[in-house]
């Protein structure tokens, strides 16, 4: 996660998160992975950085930012 977000910062000077996408907040996708990890009991490496950046990407709005959950 943190390379994804290393990318996010680096290529926007400014951008705002969606407070939720499809009905959720980013911490709850994350939340959901892990638990689907701990029950398969097994880490892919190579999916985990997918959903990553895939559940980040999701969440942000390019742009000038500005109000909450802008950065």
């Amino acid at each position: 996660m943190r390379k994804v977000w290393r990318e996010v910062y680096g290529k926007n000077e400014k951008f705002t998160l969606k407070e939720k996408v499809d009905g959720k907040k980013l911490w709850q996708l994350h939340f959901g992975y892990a638990a689907q990890i701990e029950k398969k009991g097994s880490y892919d490496p190579v999916e985990g950085r997918k959903h990553a950046r895939e559940s980040i990407l999701s969440f942000i709005e390019e742009g000038e930012g500005g109000g909450e959950g802008s950065y």
